[in-house]
């Protein structure tokens, strides 16, 4: 437990970092341009839903099968490739059927409002990849104990380049266009200091051959990444689909304002997501041996320690954020939405409560069960 403290600690300081950052940025930046940030949040929630398709459940495999495949002799066997190869196979699959679904899918937002997301919505798969490989990258990192510097790299990158790239957009150096592209930008140059961090680590070894999996270890690893390629989407579409929801039905200024609302609720999920991301690789190492005590002392111990963290910040962020909202610009936009927030807030209060029950589940033989419970 130590490990997931420290980590988690550090992790913690890193999210609320770049939180801070994002606050900062949401009332003096955003605020003043909510259709065009509602348009990067939607390319950028738009991607997040294809991700898991596009990986192929190669990011839980990262985690699942790290252990199975290691020995001291000859460290990692190529595994690494393996996932690389997955992921750029279904990320070729996606492109092609996205393409082939295009006109449909993007009749789905041809509302005079919404054009500018019509617009840039066939670049969709250029995101997914970068996302795909910023995510793979960040799970096959954790097996080494390590999530600060990826945290560092995911959450800064995005966190101080995009107000940045929004400043220029507002002072006219750049166009809306330039802006999307600088956008997907920020997420290459995410991949490519993972890349650098796995170079450090010693871990980036592309002479190395490829793993050899015998078919019986292939239908292992087909039938976990299969049901979790599912588990995954819904997982994330729960999560990403309001404001998918709401570019399709709203304005892209609504839809702004509503990514702005809830970013604030993204302060209380700052610890369970330290926690989770750290302890993913220890349950799945502890699933593989069998230790069912070092599972169940983690469990009780994120759900508490991840509850406490949870209701302290839900009470700080319900009592502060009318006088929030009042000195942001447009600030009767913001107070009229202000019941977003209760639900929001509660939502993410709730999935503390639960600690780290998903990853439990997910890394043991029962991994289908999540699959059963979130359809």
């Amino acid at each position: 437990m130590g490990i997931i403290i420290s980590q988690g600690l550090k992790y913690s300081a890193v999210r609320y970092t770049a939180i801070l950052i994002g606050l900062m940025a949401t009332l003096f930046v955003y605020s003043r341009v909510e259709d065009t940030y509602g348009l990067l949040r939607s390319l950028q929630s738009a991607a997040f839903l294809c991700v898991p398709f596009a990986l192929m459940g190669s990011d839980m495999l990262a985690i699942k099968f790290y252990q199975k495949f290691y020995d001291p002799a000859s460290e990692n066997k190529g595994f690494l490739k393996r996932l690389l190869l997955i992921c750029l196979l279904g990320n070729l699959l996606f492109t092609i059927l996205f393409y082939s679904f295009y006109p449909q899918l993007v009749g789905l937002f041809k509302a005079q409002e919404n054009a500018s997301f019509a617009q840039y919505f066939r670049f969709v798969p250029i995101l997914v990849l970068f996302q795909s490989l910023m995510r793979m990258f960040t799970f096959y990192t954790s097996n080494f104990k390590k999530i600060v510097v990826p945290g560092l790299i995911n959450e800064l990158s995005l966190k101080i380049g995009l107000p940045v790239l929004v400043l220029f957009f507002l002072k006219n150096c750049i166009s809306e266009s330039q802006l999307v592209a600088a956008f997907f930008g920020l997420y290459l140059l995410i991949d490519l200091g993972h890349l650098l961090y796995l170079q450090h680590l010693k871990e980036w070894k592309w002479r190395r051959p490829m793993l050899r999996i015998s078919k019986a270890e292939a239908k292992e690893m087909f039938s976990f990444a299969s049901f979790n390629i599912f588990s995954t989407i819904n997982f994330l579409l729960a999560n990403q689909i309001d404001i998918l929801m709401i570019a399709a039905m709203k304005p892209m200024k609504d839809t702004g304002i509503y990514a702005i609302i809830s970013l604030i609720s993204e302060v209380i999920d700052a610890p369970r997501q330290a926690i989770l991301n750290i302890s993913a690789p220890i349950l799945a190492s502890a699933n593989e041996k069998g230790d069912k005590g070092t599972i169940s002392d983690i469990y009780s111990k994120s759900a508490l320690n991840q509850s406490i963290a949870a209701l302290f910040i839900a009470v700080g962020i319900l009592s502060s954020v009318k006088e929030l909202f009042q000195i942001m610009p447009n600030a009767s936009g913001y107070l009229q939405q202000i019941n977003v927030v209760f639900f929001l807030v509660f939502a993410k209060l709730t999935s503390s409560l639960f600690g780290v029950s998903y990853s439990v589940i997910q890394y043991s033989k029962h991994y289908r069960f999540n699959f059963y419970a979130i359809c």
